[in-house]
């Protein structure tokens, strides 16, 4: 549908670019996904898996899911998993940015690598807005399912939801409060002679 959408407001030519972009965009994300598995498990978990079959089995966990709602509810069925899929991922990404900007922001860490006071606003307003526009994103993405249920589901619903924002601030609070630990993460102690 939106490869339409490309071709009516441009040419024929963009919507073969803009195909050929999200093919990379995909074949890029699913390369940066099997490198991080790979060093995940041969790092943490002292485990090594041949390269030809750790990136079968993870681009075969990244494709299967997708090709079967594809074959099964076509095309409407595809672009509900995409949102879907991308309001679960704004939910997580928080649990990544926190971390992220915690180390760099910690001189401790990062020593005179670590973010400028103006950088430490900057990255925490936005960090923050974007939390916030991706929790509105996944309201909005699953209003019209609660609307479209009875009062007692949707009280139900409501209750559970409100159970799970409760559990999820208290996390990111829980990630925000937390100290980072004394080991250094990315910046070796330099060995005095």
């Amino acid at each position: 549908m939106r490869h339409l959408l490309v071709s009516e407001m441009l040419s024929k030519v963009a919507s073969i670019v803009f195909a050929i972009a999200l093919l990379a965009s995909g074949q890029s994300s699913t390369m940066t996904g099997t490198y991080a598995g790979q060093f995940v498990m041969e790092g943490f978990l002292d485990l090594s898996i041949p390269q030809w079959s750790r990136a079968t089995i993870t681009r075969g966990f990244a494709i299967l899911p997708s090709l079967s709602v594809a074959l099964i509810a076509g095309e409407k069925g595809a672009d509900a998993l995409i949102v879907f899929s991308q309001a679960i991922l704004s939910v997580l990404l928080p649990f990544s940015l926190i971390p992220l900007l915690k180390v760099t922001n910690s001189s401790l860490k990062m020593r005179s690598f670590a973010n400028s006071w103006l950088i430490k606003v900057v990255t925490t307003i936005l960090g923050c807005f974007v939390t916030a526009a991706n929790l509105v994103l996944v309201f909005s993405s699953i209003a019209p399912f609660i609307r479209a249920v009875s009062l007692g589901l949707r009280t139900l619903i409501y209750l559970l939801t409100s159970l799970l924002g409760i559990a999820y601030v208290t996390l990111l609070i829980y990630l925000i409060r937390r100290p980072l630990s004394s080991t250094a993460l990315f910046v070796e102690e330099e060995s005095s002679p």
